[in-house]
């Protein structure tokens, strides 16, 4: 009696699932899905910077605010004169940090692909994970700024307060370098004065029509405004109602949220992908047509000289 062989699955079989997860991964977020991303993002930012200047009177995420701050407390501490109070320590761990952690995650945005789902996905998680320390650290009270402050601790807590600024303005550098990139100009996630210029400078900005392709970035750039302004008021209503931990925690299930969109948004479609490149070699060749054409109309009555030229090439 002759054993057959059992039969093995088809070749390739095994390896398909694998392929269509890296295939995934390695596609390029949407624009539409993008806006979506950076819109919650950015009702995060208001979030947290609320809690930020609640607490400490500087910001996570707006360096603009931050770096005037810095600089006008350098002065002040020359002088008797006691300066706004914000601790220079904290206000420079916050710059440092954004700067840093930006800088670092935008040049390796810029090699590995700005709008590629894998790398939006491992910096929306890294975001995550520095709120998700934050909070844990805040719950579980190992830092007690408040009590600190009440009990006289002012050193101990300018350096916890530091810490937690550091958390924080780690994981606004990563938001915004990736915001800045992706190709979204209305919806930088941390600032308003840009988009405020913008849309009072917007030549669309009375247009009576909503649809149109003429007013699509006067309404994003709109609701961009809206979004920050609204996280911005419920972080300051969860830091006098609730407090601090509580901010931190709803901005961490919003970036969490982030990272689920993420992994299950909408790719760039294959004729879409690079169009801009796709427009611009399409003028060259168009270019180089219309050249070849004309040089076949004085082709008619080329001379010797331009016909060796021709043959030379």
């Amino acid at each position: 009696m002759v054993r057959q062989a059992p039969s093995s699955p088809p070749s390739g079989t095994s390896t398909q699932p694998r392929h269509a997860v890296k295939e995934h991964l390695l596609q390029d977020i949407c624009k539409p899905a993008l806006r979506i991303h950076l819109l919650v993002i950015s009702f995060g930012t208001g979030l947290l910077d609320a809690g930020s200047y609640a607490d400490f009177g500087i910001f996570a995420s707006n360096q603009t605010g931050n770096t005037i701050i810095l600089l006008t407390e350098a002065v002040a501490s020359t002088r008797s004169s006691v300066g706004s109070g914000a601790p220079i320590l904290t206000v420079g761990v916050s710059l440092a940090a954004f700067l840093a952690m930006g800088a670092i995650f935008g040049q390796l945005g810029n090699h590995l692909g700005r709008c590629r789902r894998i790398w939006l996905a491992f910096s929306t998680l890294v975001q995550a994970t520095f709120l998700l320390v934050t909070a844990i650290l805040l719950q579980t009270r190992v830092f007690r700024i408040g009590e600190m402050l009440e009990q006289g601790e002012y050193s101990r807590a300018d350096v916890d307060g530091a810490l937690i600024i550091f958390m924080l303005a780690a994981a606004s550098g990563i938001q915004v370098s990736m915001a800045k990139s992706v190709g979204v100009p209305e919806c930088p996630s941390a600032m308003l004065t840009s988009p405020y210029s913008d849309l009072v400078t917007d030549p669309h900005l009375f247009a009576p029509h909503l649809r149109t392709h003429q007013v699509f970035s006067r309404n994003i750039r709109l609701i961009y405004i809206l979004t920050l302004s609204a996280g911005t008021l419920v972080g300051a209503a969860l830091y006098y109602y609730a407090d601090t931990v509580a901010v931190v925690w709803v901005a961490f299930a919003l970036r969490t949220g982030n990272l689920v969109h993420i992994l299950l948004a909408g790719a760039v479609l294959g004729e879409e992908e690079g169009g801009e490149e796709q427009r611009g070699d399409g003028k060259r060749e168009g270019g180089v047509k219309k050249k070849e054409l004309m040089e076949e109309k004085e082709g008619e009555g080329a001379t010797p000289r331009m016909i060796g030229a021709k043959e030379q090439d």
